[in-house]
């Protein structure tokens, strides 16, 4: 059983594959299926989470009810994408960037996003491929009009 928030379970459907990894068991990722979705979620703290049952499709002997796992149900999958660290992409006025380094400059890239993890972003458009340099950290120097510009008089 595991309990997934109101805001992320209209993406959880019967029948969707998960897997699973268990504190107590080192190095083997197990594979498992969603059997049951709760129709009514239930209020914990003020966030509302819904009851989803994974039954284990490979089941080890070493696998023990109560045992405490990470779960991870699979929503979406992309095949063959570019993929940046969300840590790369920067929002801004509704549009998305990334920086590269090219030619030994940082260059700022707006880009088009599709799929997304906890951890990376599917790139579906801009300047970007295979084997680019990403900065993770860019140095951004404000322009006038952006928050943190201030004009000075000499």
């Amino acid at each position: 059983e595991v309990e997934i928030p109101e805001v992320d379970i209209a993406q959880v459907n019967i029948g969707y594959p998960a897997t699973l990894t268990f504190d107590a068991i080192q190095d083997i990722e197990y594979q498992g299926i969603v059997v049951e979705v709760a129709q009514v979620g239930s209020p914990t703290q003020g966030v509302v989470n819904f009851k989803v049952i994974i039954e284990l499709t490979d089941p080890g002997e070493e696998v023990k009810p109560g045992m405490t796992s990470a779960v991870n149900i699979i929503v979406n999958q992309v095949k063959d994408a570019l993929l940046v660290p969300n840590r790369a992409v920067r929002l801004r006025q509704g549009r998305h960037f990334i920086y590269l380094l090219r030619d030994d400059k940082q260059t700022e890239v707006e880009v088009q996003i599709g799929a997304t993890s906890d951890t990376m972003s599917q790139i579906t458009g801009g300047d970007v491929h295979a084997g680019d340099l990403v900065i993770l950290n860019p140095v951004i120097t404000p322009q006038p009009g952006q928050p943190g510009f201030t004009m000075q008089n000499e």
